[in-house]
């Protein structure tokens, strides 16, 4: 009995001691990921989330500047290296475009946006404000 209780633990604490560098590894490269759009000089202060199924998000690198950018790799109809970077007053937009392209019917999507721009629920873009987005095959290949 001794002996399963030291190897279990022997096998556990190595990898519970390992864990949180192995996320915050993954998360450093998330954030990276997230940032590849930008210059390198707008990168550090540029705020960096994680959009949630529900449509909210969450603050994975809080920022100094109004950027914010987020990983959307995975995502339906996205390149498999997909981010996008724009004002954080657009989040709001990005929300609300995030629920339409998730209804997979076209008619009833088109429909949405229609009602959504005919009854004044369309959320606005911040006026003046930019949209990068880089996609591709690979972050090596992706393109602005």
């Amino acid at each position: 009995m001794k002996r399963i209780i030291v190897t279990v633990v022997g096998v556990l604490v190595p990898v519970l001691l390992l864990a949180p560098n192995a996320f915050a590894q993954l998360s450093e490269q998330s954030v990276e990921r997230a940032l590849a759009p930008l210059p390198a000089a707008a990168r550090e202060a540029a705020t960096v989330v994680k959009w949630n199924a529900d449509f909210t998000y969450e603050t994975v690198k809080a920022g100094t500047s109004r950027l914010v950018c987020y990983d959307q790799s995975g995502q339906p109809g996205e390149q498999p290296f997909s981010a996008q970077c724009t004002s954080i007053a657009n989040l709001p937009r990005v929300a609300q475009n995030r629920k339409f392209e998730a209804v997979t019917d076209r008619e009833a999507r088109a429909k949405m946006l229609n009602d959504a721009e005919a009854d004044g629920t369309r959320v606005k873009p911040e006026y003046g404000s930019m949209w990068i987005a880089m996609t591709g095959t690979d972050q090596a290949s992706a393109r602005l």
